[in-house]
């Protein structure tokens, strides 16, 4: 078939290979049991900790993944094979609040990780937790049924998440400096790499898919969206990338 503009269009144009756009995503950490058990503060402020990382992640770099060789040489041209696989970190960029709770989080987290005042390193299922990110598309055809409070039934479009990231056994290991001058005003970033035992990338289908608020297949949208404080009944969606 002939690679033309014409039919490039209509894929285009009919949603069926529409380009993805780098900017629809969100991100979830949940906190290790470390600072869940030690850390009074940051847990009695879960709800604002899961909403600034994930409302102010401003650039995130999933894993990439290669295939580890070796090399065989009998007689002629040498031959690779397959001996592991290695992925790359995975970064994320935060754009740092007044509050600084991104430092104060990240400060706490890799000091209850390895103290430096106390020459110690915790137990490693305590300073480890599950990383999620998730991709988003506009303008799918999966329709939520969802009541109000009041009782009203209504119907919202979602956005559609056509991808997810999980990282399992995760944790930062490396945090940026932060910087100040005198010079033009600029948003203040913090960076922050995490090492991981593994992760899983996982396509999500479901165009043309209606979701009601008891159907199995919206337990991933609810779990998020009860960790992130929200009422699913309330159809306060934001989360979901309406």
């Amino acid at each position: 078939m002939a690679n033309g503009f014409t039919k490039f269009r209509e894929l285009v144009a009919t949603g069926a290979k529409e380009p993805a756009r780098s900017n629809l995503y969100s991100v979830r950490i949940d906190l290790p049991q470390a600072l869940m058990l030690n850390d009074r503060i940051l847990r009695s402020r879960q709800r604002d900790v899961w909403e600034s990382i994930n409302y102010f992640a401003d650039d995130v770099t999933v894993p990439g993944k290669r295939i580890t060789t070796g090399q065989i040489r009998d007689v002629g041209q040498q031959r690779n094979f397959a001996t592991d696989t290695a992925a790359t970190d995975l970064q994320v960029s935060f754009i740092v609040t007044k509050d600084l709770i991104h430092r104060e989080l990240f400060e706490k987290w890799m000091q209850y990780t390895a103290s430096d005042a106390e020459n110690r390193v915790t137990i490693y299922d305590e300073y480890v937790t599950n990383i999620l990110i998730s991709k988003w598309e506009l303008g799918s055809n999966i329709v939520w049924n969802g009541i109000t409070k009041s009782g009203r039934q209504y119907e919202q479009r979602l956005n559609r998440a056509t991808g997810v990231w999980q990282m399992f056994g995760a944790f930062p290991y490396d945090m940026s400096a932060m910087s100040f001058n005198n010079g033009q005003t600029d948003l203040m970033k913090l960076d922050i790499s995490f090492y991981y035992e593994r992760y899983r990338f996982d396509t999500i289908g479901g165009e043309g898919t209606r979701f009601d608020a008891g159907d199995r297949h919206i337990n991933f949208f609810n779990e998020s969206a009860n960790i992130m404080g929200y009422d699913v009944e309330q159809k306060d969606v934001s989360f979901y990338g309406v």
